[in-house]
């Protein structure tokens, strides 16, 4: 069937074929004749592809509109918006000459990996910009604008292993600690080494997220895995919680005082009292590392380690083992019963 409308006097063709509904634009079409003729080559067409005499056209999806998708998904969805959306824009000025999808060939991966290593990136933060390409085309496949992802296996770096992570001594933490007592980021220390949170989930902490006092537990959103998590509070976290008046616990656990805001970064703050603390070469997120090697060295089981680090595979936790625990020794203990075993009897 096909209609003029009236308010830009264009003639327009809606039509089925096997199951397939088509909307198009009879282009050049004058009058209601050139309209159905356009329409039935069309439909003559489309009745080919769908019987496989001719193959289905692909649809052209642009590199620029294929980022945007990507950019709606990251912030709803991903945690790294901020660092997505600036390498977006690299992956976008980059592969601009390609125009669509389509285009992109493994070649063109390769080379857009020799770029970035041209201009200092590491590996591993090549691997970011790989993930986020192979993360569009997904996105693109699901929903039919290509058929194939340009990112194959081989093509992102191997990994180094991450597992020289630095951890903070007691004498050390002691330092930390009475650098920053009184100041907010002792809060926030505090809070890391008592639940080995990442900063990502403890800046933005309110009062609200903290369940019960009286049964000694916080009810805490991880935002890395999108869940409620009840811990319990040790002794340390459980005085500084109460150092708060009960009528103050309400909205920001922590604030700037110079900006009187929740901080979004601690950057400065940070890099200042370990300086003054004689601490080198440690990142917050060692904080994190710190927790969980403590735990491990202490025989917590990996499975309670686990669940208190909120690691969702525990593979992960592994990093933490460096060194053969009791546990191990007395497996050993068995092989080396059953091996004497298997002598006398032999």
């Amino acid at each position: 069937m096909v209609v003029k409308l009236q308010n830009n006097g264009k003639w327009y063709a809606k039509f089925t074929v096997k199951g397939v509904t088509k909307h198009l634009l009879c282009a050049g079409a004058t009058t209601q004749k050139q309209a159905e003729e356009i329409e039935n080559a069309f439909k003559y067409k489309l009745l080919q592809q769908l019987n496989g005499v001719i193959p289905m056209e692909e649809k052209k999806m642009s590199i620029d509109k294929l980022c945007d998708k990507f950019l709606q998904y990251s912030e709803l969805n991903k945690r790294s918006y901020k660092q997505d959306k600036s390498r977006v824009k690299v992956i976008r000025e980059y592969f601009k000459r390609c125009r669509y999808i389509n285009n992109i060939k493994l070649d063109d991966i390769e080379q857009f990996k020799r770029y970035l290593l041209n201009r200092g990136l590491k590996e591993v933060t090549v691997n970011r910009y790989l993930e986020v390409i192979s993360k569009m085309f997904n996105i693109a496949i699901r929903n039919d604008w290509t058929t194939k992802n340009p990112i194959e296996q081989d093509v992102k770096f191997s990994l180094k292993n991450d597992n020289n992570f630095r951890c903070l001594s007691l004498k050390e933490q002691n330092k930390l600690l009475d650098v920053v007592k009184g100041t907010y980021l002792e809060g926030i220390i505090i809070f890391a080494l008592n639940t080995g949170l990442r900063k990502s989930d403890i800046l933005p902490l309110m009062w609200e997220d903290i369940k019960s006092y009286d049964d000694k537990v916080i009810h805490l959103y991880i935002r890395k895995s999108n869940k409620y998590v009840d811990m319990p509070c040790t002794k340390m976290l459980l005085n500084f919680i109460e150092r708060t008046p009960k009528g103050d616990r309400h909205g920001s656990i922590f604030i700037n005082p110079l900006t009187k805001k929740q901080p979004k970064e601690i950057k400065r703050a940070w890099n200042t009292a370990k300086r003054k603390a004689g601490i080198e070469n440690f990142r917050f997120h060692d904080l994190r590392h710190t927790v969980a090697s403590r735990l491990v060295n202490a025989g917590v089981p990996l499975p309670t380690v686990q669940k208190v680090m909120t690691h969702s595979d525990i593979t992960t936790t592994m990093r933490y083992v460096h060194t053969p625990s009791e546990e191990m020794f007395k497996a050993m203990d068995v092989l080396n019963s059953c091996n004497e075993v298997s002598i006398q009897n032999g």
